[in-house]
């Protein structure tokens, strides 16, 4: 439970395998078993997924939303801040629990007990949550971004500067509206 107190968790819930997700400067294609990333450190931080090939999604926009994550602040308790997601399988995007659906409410709840009892904690303490890297030389293979690298481009932005410069909703797309059917073969034909 040690590795559990360092840094935000941020759980993921019902990903499908092979749906791309990124953190910051780094994306990886989720397997059967992944829950979600361990260990984010406080600060800026960029959560983006997009649906997988294998789900006909091959040009499935990235969606996302933007964090600012306070796990070690002096009045935290000694649990890290725990963030959870749920995929949307008819929109294709990772999503807050809805607070008004009882479903949601639900999901909320069971995960935070299991959390609470350690059920969950076993989960993102092995192998199943990726650990936030800290190698900070080490590039992305996707984005040649270094950890240093994005260190230094979001190190200005603190809460304030997302609240008066993000987007209204904290969400974002990699398009302005999906495309459609006679948008798709166009791009197919060329």
């Amino acid at each position: 439970q040690k590795e559990m107190t360092r840094g935000t968790c941020l759980v993921c819930l019902g990903v499908p395998r092979g749906c791309l997700v990124g953190l910051d400067c780094y994306s990886w294609a989720a397997g059967d078993s992944f829950v979600g990333v361990k260990g984010i450190p406080d600060g800026f931080h960029i959560f983006r997924a997009r649906g997988s090939a294998a789900d006909e999604m091959a040009f499935a926009p990235w969606t996302g939303e933007f964090l600012f994550t306070t796990s070690s602040s002096p009045s935290s308790s000694s649990s890290p801040e725990l963030l959870i997601r749920k995929w949307d399988p008819e929109n294709c995007e990772m999503v807050c629990l809805d607070d008004s659906s009882e479903a949601d409410k639900e999901l909320k709840q069971r995960t935070e007990y299991e959390i609470k009892t350690g059920e969950m904690v076993v989960r993102l303490v092995d192998y199943q949550a990726l650990p936030f890297s800290v190698d900070q030389d080490h590039p992305d293979v996707s984005t040649g971004v270094s950890p240093s690298h994005w260190n230094q481009l979001v190190d200005y932005i603190d809460r304030t500067t997302l609240d008066i410069f993000g987007p209204l909703n904290g969400r974002f797309c990699s398009m302005s509206s999906p495309l459609s059917s006679a948008e798709e073969a166009l791009l197919s034909s060329l």
